[in-house]
């Protein structure tokens, strides 16, 4: 098993709900999709150019979605680019259905545990698919941004 994926399995192996596998993202999608009511995918897509980020947004029916090294608009977080697309807003409006809303974390909120990322940070991007986005809209340490057809407005 890869170190990272070993590394999570470990640090969550008390929570009977967390499952941790490294498996094609895309049939992990569909069967998690089949499977629970409520899913959390975290997406944390990489490769030269082969993308997967749009596939496996268009794969997912229901869930609450993060993206990793997404555009926040701030100078501390860096992203990812592909083929000229950065991993923000832009990949959101490229959807089948895009979410009126995305929340970010708020760089300037008092976060109760330490960021553990070091050297480069990385933004996140959070979506409701098929779900009340409520919750992540009253959030303390999030922000709602808006994604009107297809033009992305801050808060």
């Amino acid at each position: 098993m890869h170190a990272h994926a070993e590394f999570t399995r470990q640090r969550l192996a008390d929570l009977p709900n967390a499952d941790v596998r490294r498996v094609d993202s895309q049939l992990l999608i569909e069967e998690t999709g089949r499977t629970y009511r409520r899913p959390l995918y975290f997406l944390d897509a990489h490769g030269a150019d082969n993308w997967p980020l749009e596939r496996e947004l268009a794969a997912i029916v229901r869930g609450v979605v993060l993206i990793h090294d997404f555009d926040v608009g701030h100078e501390r977080f860096s992203f990812d680019t592909y083929n000229g697309i950065a991993c923000g807003p832009q990949v959101l409006a490229r959807m089948s259905a895009p979410p009126d809303t995305y929340s970010t974390p708020d760089p300037h909120a008092s976060w109760p545990l330490p960021c553990l990322q070091t050297g480069r940070r990385s933004g996140v991007g959070i979506i409701a698919i098929d779900m009340d986005p409520g919750p992540l809209a009253g959030h303390p340490q999030l922000l709602t941004r808006h994604l009107t057809a297809g033009r992305v407005t801050n808060p």
